[in-house]
């Protein structure tokens, strides 16, 4: 019974660190909302207009 608890504890502690570097590299992604907007509209915008 107690080496269940501690593979669950082990467990729940992997996923807290996986889940940990998925979600700060998700908010350190770069952002393509500029790039996006350059090749919808035009690519001489200025950055005013951007």
């Amino acid at each position: 019974m107690l080496s269940f608890v501690m593979r669950r504890i082990g467990v729940m502690i992997l996923t807290a660190l996986a889940l940990t570097f998925v979600v700060f590299y998700l908010t350190n992604l770069p952002p393509n909302l500029e790039k996006l907007a350059k090749s919808e509209a035009s690519a001489r915008m200025t950055d005013e207009q951007v």
